[in-house]
């Protein structure tokens, strides 16, 4: 039988289908779980909880879209429901929050490829194993730095043809040049924010809440009375 899928809109130019989770997805996390707590780290999840449940899975996804991808999966596989408690920043108070992750989730899609500047011409990274080979090349760069210069698809008209003359052509740059290409490519790469206003209702603050992480976010995954 054909497995049930829900498409969603990654970037400008690509979507991507969601698949189910399975009883042996809730069974690999469970035991990541019992061997590292909540010390899992990004990698167990992407290899646990995304990577085999999304088509096509060979591509690469930045953090935020890594984010935004779990909470599509969590969604499509549960509900929009999240209930959780927390302290109220005023008067410390605690608060039962009973909302959605639609509610909490704000994703704008990378527009990198759609910019229109002469000297400047970008593309989305083909796949997760590109990107890992360039990190083993360079593994003193930050990743977030390798990943504008592998995203450059072109500079000054010239086709980019290997990440070093890439990494040459960049550090030879004008600064207010330079500056114009991070900003460019800051502001049209995916971008998650998880917000939420909240009014306690002990001493009516009311104030945004912009949280790190979803709170509770697998308690789903995990049985009632699950003993770690």
């Amino acid at each position: 039988m054909e497995q049930e899928m829900n498409s969603i809109k990654v970037r400008e130019d690509l979507n991507i289908n969601l698949k189910r989770w399975s009883a042996k997805t809730k069974k690999k996390f469970m035991d990541l779980f019992r061997k590292n707590g909540m010390n899992i780290s990004k990698k167990h999840i992407y290899d646990t909880l995304i990577s085999p449940y999304i088509e096509p899975n060979d591509i690469f996804i930045n953090s935020e879209e890594y984010e935004y991808i779990l909470i599509e999966l969590k969604k499509y596989n549960f509900d929009d429901n999240l209930e959780f408690e927390m302290k109220c920043n005023a008067c410390k108070q605690p608060v039962s929050i009973d909302t959605t992750l639609s509610d909490i989730t704000y994703y704008n899609p990378s527009s990198l490829t759609s910019i229109k500047e002469d000297f400047i011409k970008f593309r989305n990274l083909p796949s997760q194993e590109v990107f890992q080979a360039v990190v083993e090349k360079f593994p003193d760069e930050n990743k977030a730095y390798l990943q504008l210069l592998m995203s450059i698809e072109s500079l000054n008209g010239v086709q980019s043809e290997s990440i070093s003359q890439v990494m040459e052509d960049i550090e030879n740059l004008d600064i207010n040049k330079y500056n114009k290409i991070e900003k460019l490519f800051v502001e049209n790469s995916s971008f998650i924010q998880l917000l939420l206003n909240i009014e306690c209702p002990h001493c009516n603050d009311n104030e945004d809440y912009e949280f790190d992480s979803i709170p509770g976010f697998f308690e789903d995954m995990l049985p009632k009375n699950a003993k770690i």
